[in-house]
């Protein structure tokens, strides 16, 4: 993954797009639409969602499976295999690579109503 970070300014735009989209939280075909952590630091996930109140579902050491508010809430081991998923709601780290956030924003598009930087 590239280690260009994404500009804040670039951020605040997208997050002010993303949030006044009605997203969609049931797919129109074979994807998974699931709200994403999306960091690639697992500690700084298990951190935003335990003080979200989150509730721990599923374990492994790539993945965490929250449920929160009865969304279901994922963080992963992020790279090229993790295609598939398409996100409602996202919680992006403010130092996230341009690479992850060119998928982020992909996988976003059609679906996500709302995105907070963490």
């Amino acid at each position: 993954m590239s280690n260009n970070i994404v500009p804040t300014e670039m951020l605040e735009h997208y997050v002010e797009y993303f949030n006044k989209q009605e997203g969609n939280p049931h797919p129109c075909s074979n994807q998974i639409v699931v709200c994403g952590v999306i960091t690639l630091d697992r500690n700084k996930a298990l951190s935003v969602m335990k003080e979200k109140g989150a509730a721990i579902k599923r374990r492994s050491h790539d993945y965490i499976e929250w449920n929160l508010n009865n969304e279901r809430w994922v963080w992963c081991n992020w790279n090229d295999n993790c295609r598939g998923y398409r996100f409602y709601k996202t919680l992006v780290d403010k130092n996230i690579s341009e690479e992850l956030f060119l998928y982020v924003r992909i996988y976003s598009d059609i679906y996500c109503c709302s995105m907070e930087v963490i």
